[in-house]
């Protein structure tokens, strides 16, 4: 099996590999002037990636997904409610940890219909990330958090 790392590269896991099934959410949050929020990451800064994360035994999505924007992005909601969704399963090689996922992801998009959450430059997060608001003309594939980029390709969100 071929699993995949946040820049496309990849890898095998042989018999001492760690294996671990995982749920996870992230959302793609478009707001009205048409900029996203996007996270760089604490393992690499210079990465962006869609806000998101595991789904904690016992949360909903829902739930989950609040948390998790929150956590890397500094950004608080009450709740959420999806546009579009898309869900996959993917092989992710975790590097920085040495272990292989075998993750089923749900993504979502949430057009806000106003800027009440939108906030300039960036900010600092309790976990290490950087929470940022940028225009969807400048997503670059090159910096952006390989599989979340193919999965917002394939539903027309880039």
């Amino acid at each position: 099996m071929i699993y995949t790392n946040y820049k496309g590269q990849k890898s095998e896991p042989n018999n001492k590999s760690v294996i671990i099934n995982r749920s996870g959410i992230w959302a793609a949050i478009i707001d009205s002037e048409n900029r996203i929020l996007v996270s760089h990451p604490r393992y690499d800064l210079d990465m962006i990636e869609l806000p998101g994360g595991g789904i904690e035994h016992g949360d909903s999505k829902e739930i989950s997904l609040i948390r998790e924007i929150y956590e890397e992005t500094g950004v608080t909601y009450d709740t959420l409610s999806s546009a579009q969704e898309k869900t996959q399963h993917v092989k992710f090689w975790a590097w920085d940890k040495n272990e292989f996922w075998n993750y089923d992801q749900e993504y979502w998009v949430i057009r806000q219909q106003n800027t009440s959450h939108y906030f300039e430059g960036t900010r600092p997060t309790d976990e290490g990330a950087i929470g940022k608001w940028i225009n969807l003309s400048d997503i670059n594939k090159s910096n952006f958090h390989f599989i979340h980029f193919e999965a917002m390709s394939e539903m027309g969100v880039f």
